[in-house]
């Protein structure tokens, strides 16, 4: 396939001056769990009547996403992706309207209501965050709000926000492996996997990546006196203190 193709994602009862940013964003952010990991899929213009966001799909994209969309349709897709598609059911609960996603040729191959799931299944809290991956973003003009993206092998791409003086810091660590620590809205959309928003980074540390092989070096090369019978030494132990026999 080489032409590229076009879908409308209509939020109806909000037109582009009633939607307020932050929750369009919420909306988005949702799409981009159910769409982002494809290569190919741009948002192109939003549009006024109902709240119409024009998306298009690059040829060499079409299979993929046409693959995906029969997935979300029929509930095989994955339980990151089918959670994003029911917390934009929850949004649309919650906002009192209805989604679809429109093809090109006027059918919707996606809709998104109420009734597709309750919206009392939705939990949110704001706790601890504490994540590990590799620090591929980091932009912004705003010094109190420079925005930080990592890599992460639990939870994806993880976004969060941070102070000038830390992304400084940070800024020499690009592509490298670093925790980052902070709080952040947690939010699960029924048995669905847990998802984080608003996380601002409080602290951060440099993760070394190593091969067991030298870790156990590592171990090797502490200044430990090793037991010469380890298994002797434990069985001595008494285990109402812990002391040696």
């Amino acid at each position: 396939m080489s032409d590229s193709k076009t879908y409308q994602f209509v939020i109806k009862d909000f037109t582009p001056e009633t939607m307020p940013l932050s929750r369009l964003v919420e909306y988005y952010a949702l799409l981009n769990k159910m769409f982002g990991d494809i290569e190919g899929v741009h948002l192109v213009s939003i549009n006024k009547g109902s709240h119409k966001n024009l998306l298009k799909i690059d040829g060499r994209a079409e299979d993929k996403f046409f693959s995906r969309v029969d997935d979300v349709r029929q509930g095989t897709a994955s339980k990151p992706v089918l959670a994003a598609r029911d917390g934009i059911n929850v949004l649309v609960s919650e906002d009192n309207t209805s989604a679809d996603f429109i093809s090109d040729l006027g059918e919707k191959v996606i809709q998104f209501k109420a009734s597709g799931v309750e919206a009392a299944k939705r939990i949110r809290i704001r706790d601890a965050c504490d994540f590990v991956g590799k620090l591929y973003h980091l932009s912004g003009k705003d010094s109190n709000k420079v925005s930080i993206r990592i890599d992460t092998k639990e939870y994806g791409s993880v976004a969060g926000i941070v102070g000038e003086s830390m992304a400084r810091d940070l800024r020499k660590y690009t592509l490298d492996f670093v925790r980052l620590t902070g709080r952040g809205d947690w939010s699960r959309v029924g048995d669905g996997p847990w998802q984080v928003s608003n996380f601002e980074v409080e602290g951060f540390e440099l993760v070394k990546k190593a091969s067991f092989r030298a870790a156990v070096d590592d171990i090797r090369n502490l200044a430990i006196k090793w037991e010469d019978d380890p298994l002797g030494f434990l069985d001595r132990l008494e285990e109402e203190n812990g002391t040696i026999q």
